[in-house]
């Protein structure tokens, strides 16, 4: 499956315990962008502490403002955000994730295609 086979973006937030899931398909829009942040938003204010995963595999790359917008997010609720995992297919959007969200590199890592990876490493 391949970014360019969903060229509209689509996004989902779901919960599993302390774990929120981020899957990001497609080309992802400022509104969509905003949905997330809300859906996000929403979940960490629900519990103390969140660890993220944000699988991007198949979401084609975003634009410079849309990283800017989740850098400011991501500093605005840093305290309820425990760690966040960012799933990759390529150089390029790592490049973006660590943009937005590389303050602070005990908080966040990127991995290239493996999702159970970055699941273990939110669990430890």
């Amino acid at each position: 499956m391949k970014a360019a086979q969903y060229p509209e973006g689509r996004v989902e937030v779901t919960r599993d315990g302390s774990i929120i899931t981020v899957t990001l398909i497609g080309w992802i829009t400022e509104a969509l962008t905003e949905l997330v942040q809300d859906n996000l938003e929403r979940e960490l204010l629900f519990a103390n502490s969140s660890c993220i995963l944000y699988d991007g595999l198949y979401m084609n790359d975003p634009s410079l403002t849309l990283v800017f917008l989740m850098q400011s997010f991501y500093q605005r609720m840093n305290d309820r955000i425990a760690k966040s995992a960012i799933v990759v297919p390529g150089y390029r959007l790592a490049f973006l994730s660590r943009l937005a969200f590389g303050q602070d590199d005990r908080k966040y890592r990127v991995f290239y295609n493996d999702r159970n990876e970055a699941l273990c490493w939110l669990r430890q």
